[in-house]
């Protein structure tokens, strides 16, 4: 690791450096040096001392994400309340995310993955760390657990009138006041609830109506297996009337729920089995003869893959975990904690907390892809922040993810391409891919393949949130227009745009091309106004400057 004195070694020497030589510095030789400059050379100079240090330790860090899992929109919705689970809904051409806040659950439009809309808002007039979702037919149940006067039990929602209302129709509390967990196996029409204080382990209930579920029944475990009071369900994944259980410490269990007169485990694996881990979630492989298996704490928390096509006999037969910010906790990285696998096909999703959502390659026990949503984070011993739920199952193929302080995710698996070759406004080689696959400081370039094109802005425009150079070529004598009601570009506060060789214009008399609340650098550009508009609208905290040979009318 770093010592203190090796970063303040490199900054010491750093800074005369960088005075000389940073061409940023070069216009300020011959003024006064300003503190807010001279702390942006400073903080430069550190990041450069701790990138030194980390060289010399080896190690290097990923960027937040990878090449083959692209983000496309974020919706947080500001609070002092922690985000958790989420889950998806289809109908009708129209897809929907389900995230649960400390307070609250929303319901989010992510037809246009671009563009999250939020529909429904639901406050159930408690506060609960926990809330899970599932969806059976046009109906989403949701249950809350360890909350304040939290004794909802089961609660059911109609989404049949989507996007207008969510109303809800039903609550089950005859059993249980709250809950864990929630799984509904479709094929069977049964819904599982587990996680329940007490002795009861876990309620099922039949969904031949769907609005009306009636109890198939209740079980304590511990009876049935002369345990002591150990079998508590953290979560659960049934298929085909069997139940596969994480019960915390006690391990991985299967359970046939076949006869409700006789509920009976087939096999077990203890938690030593798991390097002495909590067994929080698991998920199966499509066929069923594996599963994905996590562990949230204790031991080495991580991936382990459970070989159960002899349920009666489960064997662990391997494990996986990859920390993103290695080079900077090397120190933690037994702290690093998975908490819910999704099994699509040969990929498992998994909700990383810290390292955000991790894609893994279920054939070669590789990381296939991965987003951080909680970049801001490099310290594994730190608690529980980052990616609560992942949910890849949406018929178009997008990817949701729920992160406790940032909210809602879409992302689509896809290469990275940051070259604009198309004029289509949604799509591979667009403007919108371009972006949303850009790092922070990284170049879109507009390529001549559209030279002497207009890209049309009509129903979208890119927040932009991280700091981006998009440039072209001028002699492709390339456009963006504003036509409708949205901005082209919306730079966001202490976010940093360049925009270099093409036109900009606002053909809308309703919308200016872009609204900088933020740095806009302008440079060899065109900028072009409508009578009854101007293009750009620089907001108290918008900074603009212009270089090269610009052509401006605002």
């Amino acid at each position: 690791m770093c010592k203190s004195g090796d970063v303040l070694a490199i900054l010491i020497t750093s800074i005369p450096i960088f005075l000389a030589n940073s061409y940023i510095f070069r216009p300020l030789m011959d003024i006064n040096i300003h503190t807010s400059n001279l702390r942006r050379i400073i903080c430069f100079s550190l990041f450069i001392a701790l990138s030194c240090c980390l060289e010399l330790e080896g190690q290097s860090c990923p960027p937040p994400q990878s090449d083959d899992l692209i983000v496309l929109d974020h919706m947080d919705h500001p609070s002092t309340s922690a985000f958790s689970d989420l889950w998806g809904y289809a109908s009708g051409g129209k897809e929907y995310a389900i995230i649960g806040r400390r307070d609250s659950i929303f319901i989010e439009d992510v037809t246009d993955p671009y563009k999250i809309q939020t529909v429904v808002s639901i406050w159930q007039g408690d506060i609960s760390t926990w809330r899970d979702f599932k969806v059976y037919g046009d109906y989403l149940y949701s249950i809350t657990d360890n909350g304040t006067n939290t004794f909802h039990g089961v609660v059911i929602y109609d989404l049949s009138n989507l996007p207008l209302s969510a109303p809800q129709v039903n609550s089950l509390t005859t059993e249980f006041g709250r809950c864990h967990n929630i799984f509904i196996d479709e094929a069977n029409a049964r819904l599982y609830a587990v996680g329940m204080p007490g002795a009861m382990d876990i309620c099922v209930y039949e969904l031949t109506d769907p609005a009306n579920p009636t109890l198939w029944g209740c079980y304590d475990l511990d009876t049935i297996s002369s345990g002591t009071n150990t079998l508590y369900i953290h979560d659960i994944f049934v298929k085909d009337n069997i139940a596969y259980c994480g019960h915390g410490y006690s391990g991985y269990f299967i359970w046939d729920m076949n006869d409700k007169n006789n509920v009976d485990v087939i096999g077990s694996l203890p938690s030593s089995f798991f390097d002495g881990g909590y067994v929080h979630s698991s998920w199966n492989f499509d066929n069923d003869d594996k599963a994905v298996v996590a562990t949230e704490i204790g031991g080495n928390p991580g991936i382990y893959i459970v070989d159960q096509s002899v349920p009666t006999a489960p064997v662990k037969i391997a494990q996986w975990k990859q920390p993103l910010h290695q080079c900077q906790d090397a120190g933690n990285l037994d702290r690093k904690r998975p908490h819910n696998p999704y099994v699509l096909g040969n990929k498992a999703y998994i909700s990383f907390y810290h390292d955000g959502v991790q894609v893994l390659d279920l054939n070669t026990l590789t990381l296939d892809s991965y987003y951080d949503t909680y970049p801001e984070n490099d310290d594994y011993s730190s608690g529980f922040p980052g990616c609560w739920g992942v949910y890849p199952y949406l018929p178009s193929g997008t990817i949701i993810a729920s992160d406790r302080s940032h909210g809602l995710f879409t992302l689509i698996p896809g290469a990275c391409n940051t070259l604009v070759a198309v004029t289509d406004a949604r799509g591979p080689g667009t403007l919108d891919a371009g972006i949303a696959c850009a790092e922070d400081g990284g170049t879109v370039t507009l390529s001549g393949f559209i030279s002497g094109q207009t890209i049309n802005f009509q129903d979208i425009g890119q927040t932009i949130r991280r700091n981006l150079i998009i440039e072209a070529d001028p002699v492709d004598n390339i456009t963006l227009n504003a036509s409708g009601n949205n901005p082209i570009f919306h730079v966001l506060p202490g976010v940093s745009l360049t925009l270099r060789g093409f036109t900009i214009q606002s053909s809308s008399s309703s919308t200016q091309a872009i609204i900088n609340e933020g740095i806009l650098i302008l440079d060899d550009m065109t900028v072009i106004h409508n009578a009854g508009q101007d293009a750009i609208r620089n907001t108290s905290s918008g900074q603009m400057s212009v270089t090269g040979d610009c052509n401006i009318e605002n």
